[in-house]
């Protein structure tokens, strides 16, 4: 093979969207240019220089055998399969070329480090038919290029690279088409643009092609700049919520109250009450009987509860208040008092109607207590003793009055055992197998093997399935006739039947029909997928329709049972 100048190899994934669809675009022309199938759309067999020329290498070979794994992996699945060969088949080559250039370099079910075993069972999955995961940085518009050039079925896709062509020189006028003109933007001719101006366009363009979408943001416009003005805080007091009738009403009385200066105040809180953040002081010791004296309570403690009445020498009018003491007064715990007094006085009479109903549930549960000892009585559980004190006994099994005693079993003599003859185990039939390598047909192989005095081998175990595909293996065979085949009803049967068969299918199996000429695939072969063996249903005669695929890799596997 002749050594390409400038070969594009990884360069391809460092191609921005406007270079890697005119790639394809060039690629395209040039195919239609040459007409019919070419094959060797790769990465390795394409020249590429920076001013966008484009130079293809040779065309694929025709010896299944000489398949590079670059080729294999740009290879549509009915090359892959049948040989068949048509521009529809170039078109899925370029639509992977796309789909690498968008996605880093990664082709379809690569993880982001593919190990060579990774590689092997994306090949695997796309050559049986999954869906393609099209990468979201493709865009809307070329992802739908890239997977309508990348269907499964040829019928699927663009039929020649000139219809791929024009579609992506439509998807190319979309983004020309999203980026603002000069005048748009800036209301001027182009050559009159600043090089600032001339920038955001370029920026703007280059946005349009990276994104891979018809549509381009709009600029935002610069918000207006806020002017400083000066605020002026004003501290508002926090609105007072209404109080209840019962509140006021106290508050009120407690205010007329305190307006009289010659007046002492006394508060008693109620017995009930809670006051956890003013604990009320011990009571005074009583004074023996001289002259009281009297302590004026600190303002923040709580009040202190009226001394005993006795003759004092003299009292001392109580001062007037200040205004400020006024004030902490209307604030004192008066008011909080005087709501949990009113609210205890609604709870005395709630706890006296619940005192009312727990006496009713008690009622209730004695009753019960005494007919369930009345029926566990009648049933012998308890019995009420006929004493003076009346106690009552509880046994601690029921009673066994009714239960008749069996006699205990007497021993009696052990029989002498009598030897039971073994069976004869039936013997399991074992199998030999014979491997053929023969481009005969299934229905010839069929009956060879059965001339040989075996048939074709039937799958019974797994154990079996790995002692076939190890002979396999060994032979260099790449496709194994199995005994199993489709009837007319379209059911499979194997040729001796079996009442534990084993399947082992490729993914996407069995298909039926052909997928590239629609013929039916009534027999069973077992290919060898990079190592790895599965069952394949295919045409009877392969070698004959592809001979350049299958031609001196066919074997069959002669099964005799002894």
């Amino acid at each position: 093979m002749a050594q390409i100048p400038n070969v594009l190899g990884e360069r391809l994934y460092q191609l921005d969207r406007g270079k890697l669809t005119a790639l394809a675009e060039t690629i395209c022309s040039e195919l239609t240019a040459r007409g019919g199938f070419f094959g060797g759309v790769r990465p390795d067999n394409i020249g590429y220089t920076d001013d966008g020329n484009v130079t293809l290498g040779e065309p694929a070979g025709a010896n299944a055998d000489q398949r590079s794994t670059g080729e294999l992996e740009f290879m549509a699945p009915e090359v892959f399969w049948s040989g068949a060969q048509s521009p529809a088949a170039d078109v899925y080559s370029i639509g992977l070329l796309l789909f690498a250039g968008v996605s880093n370099g990664l082709l379809p079910f690569y993880p982001e480090k593919p190990a060579p075993s990774d590689r092997a069972d994306a090949l695997k999955r796309r050559m049986n038919g999954d869906e393609l995961p099209i990468p979201r940085s493709a865009g809307k518009e070329l992802a739908a290029i890239i997977r309508k050039a990348t269907a499964f079925r040829p019928a699927d896709r663009y039929q020649t690279p000139e219809e791929l062509r024009a579609a992506l020189l439509q998807y190319r006028a979309d983004l020309r088409a999203a980026v603002p003109t000069a005048k748009e933007m800036f209301d001027k001719p182009e050559q009159e643009l600043s090089d600032v101006e001339r920038m955001m366009l370029n920026i703007l363009a280059a946005r349009a092609a990276e994104m891979g979408e018809p549509e381009v943001e709009k600029m935002e416009q610069p918000a207006p700049e806020e002017e400083d003005i000066e605020v002026e805080v004003v501290e508002m007091e926090p609105e007072e919520q209404p109080l209840p009738p019962e509140v006021e009403e106290a508050a009120a009385a407690i205010e007329r109250r305190q307006s009289k200066p010659q007046e002492t105040i006394i508060v008693v809180p109620h017995p009930k009450a809670q006051l956890p953040e003013e604990p009320v002081p011990e009571e005074p010791a009583e004074e023996p009987k001289a002259a009281p004296t009297f302590t004026p309570a600190p303002e923040a403690s709580a009040p202190k509860k009226p001394e005993k009445e006795s003759a004092p020498a003299h009292k001392t009018a109580p001062e007037r208040p200040t205004d400020a003491q006024r004030e902490r007064d209307r604030k004192a715990p008066e008011v909080s008092d005087r709501v949990e007094e009113l609210g205890w006085l609604g709870k005395d009479k709630e706890k006296k109607k619940r005192s009312g109903q727990i006496a009713v549930i008690v009622v209730l549960l004695l009753a019960a207590v005494a007919l369930a000892a009345l029926i566990l009585n009648q049933l012998g559980y308890i019995s009420f003793g006929g004493g003076d004190d009346g106690a009552v006994v509880i046994e601690s099994t029921p009673p066994t009055a009714d239960v008749t005693a069996e006699p205990e079993p007497t021993e009696s003599a052990e029989p002498t055992p009598t030897a039971t003859p073994e069976p004869t185990p039936t013997p399991v039939p074992t199998s030999t197998y014979e491997i053929v390598v023969s481009n005969a047909p299934w229905e010839q192989a069929k009956t060879e093997a059965e001339a040989k005095g075996g048939h074709l081998v039937v799958i019974d175990s797994a154990e079996e399935l790995q002692e076939v595909t190890q002979l396999a293996a060994g032979s260099g065979a790449q496709y194994v006739w199995l005994g199993l085949y489709r009837t007319q009803t379209g059911e499979l049967a194997w040729v001796v039947p079996s009442e534990s068969p084993v399947y082992n299918w490729a993914q996407g199996e069995p298909t039926v029909t052909d997928s590239a000429t629609g013929a039916p695939e009534n027999y069973v072969i077992l290919r060898n997928y990079g190592g790895a063996w599965y069952y394949n249903d295919i045409m009877g005669d392969p070698v004959t329709n592809y001979p350049a695929i299958f031609g001196g890799r066919v074997a069959y596997i002669v099964e005799y049972q002894e």
